[in-house]
């Protein structure tokens, strides 16, 4: 039985990969937006698969983009921003403040919070 979830969660992997090279290749998310600084590829990878794992259920037959809205496309709440916050904490080991993360209500806004904290 552990073997199979072991065997799951590779399938996912490779699945959340996949999918992160065709939103790379389709919205060129190492590109910066009028006013921003590009994104580390290596954050951008990361948090996509931060915010696909916490929304695995919600994000089911979706895309995630950067223009995903957190609350209106994955059936978010402050309880799940918490908890995104507290998982992208612990994969960057950065901390991230309850203001900071107030006005991330998408994908695109997660990334440049992580990237800019990693850069500060």
């Amino acid at each position: 039985m552990g073997e199979n979830i072991w065997q799951q969660k590779e399938t996912d992997l490779m699945h959340c990969r996949f999918r992160r090279d065709v939103w790379r290749l389709r919205f060129k998310l190492t590109e910066p937006l009028k006013g921003e600084d590009p994104m580390s590829e290596d954050t951008v990878d990361r948090v996509i698969g931060v915010v696909y794992s916490k929304f695995k259920e919600h994000a089911e037959g979706k895309k995630i983009t950067p223009q995903t809205e957190f609350k209106k496309d994955l059936g978010a709440d402050s309880l799940d921003a918490v908890e995104l916050a507290m998982l992208l904490e612990d994969e960057f080991d950065i901390g991230i403040s309850d203001d900071k993360m107030e006005g991330v209500d998408t994908v695109r806004k997660a990334i440049a919070l992580v990237d800019s904290l990693l850069k500060g």
